[in-house]
């Protein structure tokens, strides 16, 4: 088993404003940056040396690139307030990250993979609930070990 861990779930692309404390309706400036959960989680474990790989229905890292042309990366406007809160604006309907089908599930990565981390958002939708736990059926049946992330957004 290699030392890879794979990342299942939703990359979107973050605009952070880079002063505190300004309204969303006076923003002037971005800085533009890979978001997410899973996305951050394979950004960390390449920061320690290690691999990593993410799938999702725009791209999967360092095997091949899958474009829906029907559905959108998540846009995620973020503003920064001087109490240290954020405050998040998402464009996303529909997202690619709830899209994916069991064609473009890359096996062969998952059977590669010492660690499978995906999220809760990845079992809303139903075709992406499927493909998640056929790839988590497969990690499974392999030894790898599953990470989970509970981040729950009522609203979805």
């Amino acid at each position: 088993m290699a030392n890879l861990m794979v990342n299942f779930g939703k990359m979107h692309i973050d605009f952070v404003h880079t002063i505190c404390d300004v309204s969303l309706a006076e923003i002037t400036e971005f800085l533009k940056a890979y978001g997410s959960p899973p996305t951050n989680v394979a950004i960390i474990v390449v920061h320690l040396n290690s691999c990593a790989a993410f799938i999702d229905k725009l791209v999967i890292v360092d095997i091949r690139i899958c474009f829906d042309t029907g559905a959108h990366t998540t846009l995620t406007i973020i503003t920064l307030r001087a109490d240290d809160k954020q405050e998040f604006m998402l464009y996303s309907n529909p997202s690619t990250d709830i899209l994916p089908t069991k064609v473009e599930l890359n096996l062969n990565l998952i059977l590669r993979a010492r660690i499978f981390h995906y999220r809760s958002k990845s079992l809303i939708t139903k075709t992406c609930r499927l493909v998640n736990l056929r790839a988590m059926e497969v990690a499974k049946e392999a030894g790898t070990l599953l990470s989970y992330d509970p981040n729950l957004w009522l609203p979805l």
